[in-house]
């Protein structure tokens, strides 16, 4: 058996002696990529003729049934009838001036030119085939039959049109000097000074069959033909400029030609698709295009470079676009050995090796070998010494120096999916049947017994540049091997849960894993992940690999992505504003999608260029010659519908009241990947932020406030490149009656008034209810002042009468008399407080001077005539007080003035009534030893004088405040707001009146004013 392995080994490398197709792995941008749109994509007439790009970035096409633009994703029929409202039939070609004007030709004859929307005619009469601005800004126009030229503004002829023998070819192209060129079946003709059409060369007597040819415009600028056999000539001195390795076509297949931007010759042919003819070393290799390349039909009409240098092809069954790809795609069809390659290794000679289902294949440059014919490779990985080691079928083994060498002895590994070779030359190998061994150089190979590791799928293996083993696992975890330590990380430590697809190493040394459910990187100890919400295209990665540029590959099943790792790193928020990056997909020339079967399906290799694994075959991609679209899309509103009927926009745009629903539709204009276009816009009035609008082409609002709006949208081209100035639209949404100002300062006039005819019923009820009980009380008042009157103060003063009686019958220097003295002194006191009670129950008129008296009376009635003199002060200007505030206010400056009289000794006491406008003040001053604190805050035990005036002046809603302090006195001061102190009259009517006027109707009055 072991014989039979080392014969089959034998032939499987001699193999690699065999002859193998060339794989032309350099030529990167010889591939395109072609889409084709159709009826299904919604063009309105799949007959094209020409096509022209205006500067607002639309296509135009000319078609069997009029005009058609296109803005890369959706078709509109524009202008299929004249002026006068005939058709206007087949355009059969067009050209854009310089002016901006659209310029066409219809089948009928008819030359046209577009101007805002305007169309603007003139008949010629023939089938028009070719329309030329020349450098003095009139018009050559070539038809089926004549030549002519006119004047650009009116569209009228300048000179008589001159006839073109057998029929118009190409041009009319205008050479650098001036002069006017154009082909026919019978030759190459160019038009001289005095408008003669004058052949070129000029043909000899001898009749000789006469070569067709095509004129072409260099990007440039210079003038070139292409006769039939395939050379191009400079058209004034006939020096050849290169030849095509092989002749054209018949002539009567080719229906034009064109020059691309980077000197490419395209031929459009009627039923052979297209030819690209490659100039290199004065001669041309060519390939071809047709339906079975993707084209709509074989029947090419035209030919078109648009801006951001896109091929177009005009057919008879559609509009196809030839694109230029920066990525390519090599399968079984370009001499790969096998479509299934399942692991990519790179030397340091930028040789590439592939391991497939059906061998080992190395490529160089142009050239590739063979090895292992037959043997299915799992795994592949270049050693550090550049030994490549081998995973298959058969067991593992090693090329170097040329030669394969067999490792089956060691373990008999029949399975191993991934390698890793450390800084020391041990070698890490799983195999999905043995599990994890490493092999020190020259030893065999030793089975991984740690815990972390045992039992466990592994799916990814690397070797750091620091000599750290990286061991992705199946279930989400990460294990490292660093100077003989395993250590384990889990979604504990940030990752992200999912299967680990692949590990790689960033230029700052951090660890990258891709994952099921996103990119992981350490940091330190822990991982931090990202995934959509970060950014990033998907969530399921296949493997993630740095480069030396800051950047960061990360392959998807649908494209590849180029993201800036720096600012990956540092973005963990749910905007994808801050990543710069782009996707690479089917549209850029990744004809398959990535995928993943070995343990290395993709690599970076020494010049740069990154390989990975496709579904069938592999793809190339070759940063330094990615073509990037540096053209900001221009962007067009196309339309405004209110509520399901379409705006016109080309008037002010006012919308009726009440609409509830407004769609704003517009467009990027990027042909090269219209899909890729991202928008983003904002409703300035109404939104806040700009919101993001990916790739939809349309915003929608609804139940809008009436007001001024500007819609502004901006957009970006596939390659990130944004349109900041953007595009806006102005529209006014006009308010219904009940929305305007005026509507709404009624409403709320309403609302006032009622308000305050509320308040007013509110106010006349509750003075109802008070004068109800004033009344109630005006009569308690009076029985009172009767009782009072009738027996309190006559048995007073018939006491006070007995008293004076026994007071002069006593002798003076009688005992009694001292003490009759202070009892005749109180009686009279009391009458006074009684006449004063009787008064403010009987008279509403209380003065300052009445108040005064009572105290006056009060100090009087003290039996002690020899301390000093009580003063008595009044202020300002007096006023009429409320009787029930006088009475307290009475009472509280009487108890005051007693505890004056009573604790200030011999010092002198001072009343003070001072009439403020804003309150009326009382206070007792006395100059004695003050009032100790603790009596101040509780009062003297068994003493309610001051608890009495504090609920006095609690009573009355005054302000009361006692200040004292050791051999500083003592002040009692009793403030009464003045609204309720004074009683109403002219002048404080007079004095309050500016302060009050505007607020009376809603100001509650004191009781006492509505008692009045």
């Amino acid at each position: 058996m072991r014989r039979a392995y080392q014969v089959a080994l034998g032939f499987a490398v001699l193999s690699g002696l065999a002859p193998c197709r060339q794989i032309h792995a350099t030529q990167t941008t010889a591939q395109y990529s072609v889409t084709a749109w159709g009826h299904k994509d919604g063009l309105p007439s799949t007959f094209i003729y020409a096509v022209a790009q205006t500067p607002d970035g639309f296509l135009w096409l000319g078609t069997a049934d009029g005009l058609v633009r296109f803005d890369g994703v959706q078709f509109t029929q524009w202008r299929s009838v004249r002026p006068n409202g005939q058709p206007l039939g087949r355009v059969t070609t067009l050209n854009l001036l310089r002016t901006g004007d659209l310029l066409l030709g219809t089948g009928s004859g008819l030359l046209g030119k577009m101007r805002n929307g305007d169309l603007q005619t003139s008949p010629l009469r023939s089938y028009v085939e070719s329309i030329q601005e020349a450098q003095d800004g009139s018009l050559w126009v070539a038809t089926s039959k004549a030549l002519w030229h006119l004047d650009a503004t009116t569209l009228q002829s300048l000179r008589p049109p001159l006839d073109l023998p057998m029929g118009w070819l190409s041009g009319p192209q205008q050479d650098r000097d001036g002069s006017e060129w154009i082909t026919t079946g019978k030759g190459v003709f160019h038009v001289d000074l005095q408008g003669r059409m004058i052949q070129f060369p000029a043909q000899s007597p001898a009749p000789s069959p006469t070569l067709r040819s095509w004129l072409l415009h260099t990007p440039d600028g210079r003038l070139e033909l292409l006769d039939e056999h395939g050379s191009l000539q400079s058209p004034g001195s006939g020096k050849t400029i290169w030849q095509s390795k092989a002749p054209l076509p018949k002539p009567s297949t080719i229906s034009g030609a064109t020059v691309d931007s980077d000197g490419n010759v395209w031929i459009a042919l009627l039923g052979s698709g297209v030819l690209r003819l490659t100039p290199a070393d004065g001669h041309a290799s060519e390939e071809r295009f047709t339906r079975g390349e993707g084209l709509s039909s074989d029947f090419v009409r035209f030919l078109f470079e648009d801006r951001e240098h896109n091929l177009w092809a005009a057919t008879e069954n559609g509009l196809d676009r030839l694109r230029r790809n920066g990525i390519l795609s090599l399968t079984r069809r370009e001499g790969l050995l096998s479509d299934t390659v399942t692991s990519i290794a790179a030397g340091r000679d930028n040789s590439v090796w592939l391991g497939t289902s059906e061998g080992l294949e190395q490529i160089v440059g142009e050239q590739h070998a063979v090895y292992l014919r037959g043997t299915r490779i799992l795994s592949l990985l270049m050693g550090r010494d550049q030994r490549l080691w081998i995973g298959t079928r058969g067991g593992l083994m090693q090329w170097t120096d040329g030669r394969i060498a067999s490792l089956r002895q060691d373990a008999n590994f029949l399975a191993v999916t991934e390698l890793a070779e450390d800084s020391t030359g041990t070698l890490w190998l799983y195999d999905t049947d043995k599990g994890l061994f490493y092999q020190k150089p020259s030893q065999p190979a030793a089975p991984v017994t740690d815990s972390s590791l045992v039992r466990q799928t592994i799916t990814a293996m690397y070797s750091s540049r620091d000599g750290v083993i990286w061991f992705g696992l199946e279930n989400g975890g990460i294990v490292n091997y660093r100077d003989g330590k395993f250590h384990a990380y889990s979604p504990q430590d940030g990752l992200s849960g999912g299967e680990v697809r692949g590990l790689s190493e960033g230029a700052a040394g951090e660890l990258w894993a891709a994952t099921e459910r996103g990119l992981c990187f350490s940091n330190g100890e822990h991982f931090e992940c990202r995934n959509t919400k970060s950014g990033l295209p998907g969530d399921r990665l296949l493997w993630a690999i740095p480069d030396v540029g800051g950047n960061i590959w990360l392959g998807y099943n649908f494209g590849v992505a180029r993201l800036d790792a720096r600012e990956l790193r540092n973005n963990a928020s749910s905007s994808t504003e801050g990543i710069q990056g782009k996707l690479f997909d089917d549209g850029d020339g990744i004809e398959n999608s990535p995928d993943r079967e070995g343990n290395a399906p993709a690599v970076l290799a020494p010049d740069g260029r990154l390989w990975l694994t496709t579904s069938q075959g592999i793809a190339v991609v070759d940063p330094a010659h990615l073509r990037t679209n540096p053209i900001p899309p221009p962007i067009q509103i196309l339309g405004l519908e209110a509520d399901g009927q379409q705006v016109d926009l080309s008037r002010a745009i006012r919308l009726q009241p009440l609409t509830h629903s407004i769609q704003i539709s517009f467009t990027g204009l990027c042909m090269s990947d219209p899909r890729k276009v991202r928008f983003r816009y904002r409703l300035v009035g109404f939104d806040r932020e700009w919101h993001d609008g990916g790739s939809r082409r349309e915003a929608s609002y609804t139940n809008l406030p009436p007001r001024r709006y500007m819609f502004r949208v901006l957009a970006a081209n596939s390659d990130g490149v944004w349109n900041d100035t953007g595009a806006t639209l102005d529209f006014i949404l006009a308010p219904a009656y009940f929305q305007t100002l005026w509507f709404g300062l009624l409403c709320a006039a309403v609302v006032l008034a009622c308000v305050l005819i509320i308040f007013r019923v509110r106010l006349r009820t509750a003075q109802r209810m008070m004068k109800l009980r004033y009344e109630e009380r005006v009569e308690e008042r009076t029985r009172i002042a009767q009782e009072l009157h009738d027996h309190l103060l006559q048995e007073m003063v018939g006491i006070g009468m007995q008293l004076e009686v026994a007071h002069d019958l006593i002798q003076e220097d009688t005992g009694a008399k001292k003490p009759l003295q202070r009892a005749l002194f109180l009686s009279r006191s009391a009458i006074a407080s009684g006449r004063l009670t009787l008064q403010s129950l009987r008279d509403r008129t209380i003065t300052g001077p009445t108040l005064l008296e009572a105290l006056r009376r009060t100090a009087e009635a003290y039996p002690d005539k020899d301390r000093i003199p009580v003063r008595y002060l009044m202020e300002g200007n007096e006023r009429p007080l409320c009787p029930e505030i006088a009475e307290d206010l009475s009472e509280i400056g009487q108890e005051a003035l007693r505890n004056a009289l009573k604790h200030a000794g011999e010092a002198a006491i001072t009343v003070r009534l001072h009439f403020g406008r804003a309150s009326l003040d009382l206070s007792v001053h006395d100059e004695g030893p003050g009032v100790d604190e603790t009596v101040l805050r509780a009062g003297a035990p068994g003493h309610y004088g001051l608890v009495g005036m504090r609920e006095r002046a609690a009573r009355i809603r005054a302000e009361f405040m006692i200040q004292s302090a050791p051999r500083s006195g003592t002040t009692v001061l009793i403030s009464v707001p003045g609204i309720r102190a004074y009683q109403k009259d002219s002048a404080g009517e007079a004095d309050n009146r500016s302060g009050w006027r505007l607020w009376e109707p809603f100001r509650l009055r004191p009781r006492e004013e509505k008692e009045k």
